[in-house]
């Protein structure tokens, strides 16, 4: 008999492009305080920063996004998925999870959005996750060399042929709290595959025997659950996990999905087509890629290279999803060896503006904003920037967060203007 894995489709819930009846300037009102704010305060603390090149190039590729965005703050209806993937500035999740907060606080927060067990997979995850984990358990990365099997949607998956192995995840508070109420566990369906059980801290158990989508809904808010391994059948010798969504109880807001790997670069991405084939599961109504720091760090990289992997990273991600428009971000310019002005950033900052501009792609340039070539010294000056000269400082990554919401609201407050 002929196997078959069904991937799982997630039920989440997309805001149509509508025609808005309702009149509500307080929404757009309070977007411009509080972008006011924002900008004022960044610049009196950094004023190397140039904030008037803070906005989305090819904003009119984004419109459809903005008409969302303008739907639900009219209506308060709907879900908006924001998928933001990339290297190990994303992984840790700081510089998203500003962005995540300013956009949820304007928006409606609609929940955690996709996580994974970094721990169990022996890395670093965020820091408003715990995860741990018993009995024995694999994972293969997007990093990983010679595979044996793909990674999945998370950029890594863990996998396990123990059938008592079982996890834990808690979400911890921060800024923002995220108790959830649904869970979309992102696992195989198949008779080889383990059927598992869910379990609260409230003491519910659902079992995924009894689910067709890995869909699981509690009956209170929950911050913390267990997976654990239930066999329900001979024929079942494995499990298979490539994320978990987490959504509250809102019947409107954002949902802001990020996904990183350490040591990243387009390539690793490019051949990784069960990232690209499960992608569309999140439905994302915008795509946000931030890669080009490992690019960067390579001595032999070439400008027709990073041009050329990161074009051909466009046409993977159009190819499973036509409709939604895609935002690219230049990384900050940064050392090489520690001490070293990098000059391979500049190639990357060129490649990517002008693949940008020739697929008819958004760009959010954080290189320009953040100071252009040279401007790593005074990010080091005021504490942005680690030792490595690479990674950034926790306040240094949550000033890309307000740099990345600064530039989406800039063009989304033009785009109401002519609305």
């Amino acid at each position: 008999m002929k196997k078959t894995i069904t991937w799982l489709t997630v039920l989440l819930m997309s805001t149509q492009t509508v025609c808005c009846q309702n009149d509500n300037t307080d929404n757009t009102q309070m977007l411009k305080e509080k972008q006011a704010a924002l900008q004022a305060k960044l610049k009196a603390t950094y004023p190397f920063l140039k904030l008037s090149l803070d906005s989305i190039a090819g904003s009119e590729i984004v419109a459809p996004f903005f008409e969302k965005m303008y739907c639900l703050a009219q209506n308060n209806v709907g879900i908006i998925n924001i998928v933001h993937f990339g290297d190990s500035h994303i992984q840790a999740d700081m510089m998203t999870e500003k962005t995540r907060i300013l956009l949820q606080e304007s928006f409606g927060n609609a929940g955690r959005g996709l996580i994974f067990p970094h721990r169990i997979a022996r890395s670093n995850e965020p820091n408003n996750i715990r995860s741990s984990a018993s009995g024995e358990w694999q994972q293969v990365s997007i990093i990983g060399k010679n595979r044996e099997s793909e990674p999945g949607l998370a950029t890594r998956s863990i996998f396990t042929a123990d059938s008592s192995a079982s996890f834990d995840i808690q979400i911890k508070d921060g800024e923002l709290f995220y108790p959830f109420k649904k869970l979309t566990v992102f696992s195989p369906k198949a008779e080889n595959y383990f059927d598992f059980s869910i379990n609260n801290n409230l003491g519910e158990e659902f079992l995924s025997a009894q689910s067709t989508d890995n869909v699981f809904t509690f009956s209170v808010l929950s911050n913390s659950f267990s997976l654990k391994i239930t066999p329900t059948a001979a024929t079942q010798k494995e499990f298979r996990l490539n994320g978990i969504v987490l959504q509250n109880d809102a019947k409107s807001g954002i949902l802001y999905h990020s996904m990183g790997a350490n040591g990243a670069h387009f390539t690793e991405y490019n051949r990784s087509p069960e990232f690209f084939t499960q992608l569309p599961c999140l439905q994302p109504d915008l795509i946000i890629i931030s890669l080009g720091t490992n690019e960067g760090a390579a001595r032999d990289i070439t400008k027709q290279e990073v041009y050329e992997n990161a074009r051909q990273m466009i046409e993977n991600i159009r190819a499973t999803n036509p409709e939604t428009p895609i935002l690219l971000t230049t990384p900050v310019h940064n050392y090489y060896q520690k001490k070293y002005l990098n000059q391979r950033m500049k190639l990357v900052h060129e490649a990517l503006l002008e693949v940008a501009n020739d697929t008819k792609t958004a760009i959010i340039d954080l290189y320009a904003v953040g100071g252009g070539y040279g401007s790593c010294q005074l990010w080091k000056a005021e504490g942005l920037l680690r030792p490595d000269g690479v990674h950034f400082s926790a306040e240094g990554y949550r000033l890309q967060g307000d740099l990345i919401f600064n530039a989406i609201i800039n063009s989304y407050l033009k785009y109401v203007a002519n609305h």
